[in-house]
């Protein structure tokens, strides 16, 4: 597992987003399972993706503290070959 943060540490103290990608290889090697991004600032946002299921998933808590999710999966668009 690799985390990533984005640079956003100048945000901080203006209460802007600030977040990190997070990288999941298959153990072992340097293949790539699993990946996605959290968001923190006024709405926390996880997007999470894996070669084992078909598309994203995205979780964020509202302000009044509760979590949503969006429909079971968000569509993942196959790389073009063009």
């Amino acid at each position: 597992i690799e985390i990533d943060p984005l640079d956003g540490s100048s945000k901080v103290a203006t209460n802007g987003t600030v977040g990190a990608l997070i990288t999941v290889y298959k153990r072992g090697t340097r293949e790539i399972v699993a990946s996605g991004y959290v968001l923190f600032g006024d709405q926390t946002r996880f997007v999470f993706a894996s070669k084992y299921t078909p598309g994203a998933f995205e979780f964020a808590v509202t302000q009044n503290g509760r979590t949503k999710s969006s429909p079971p999966a968000v569509p993942l668009v196959p790389a073009s070959s063009e």
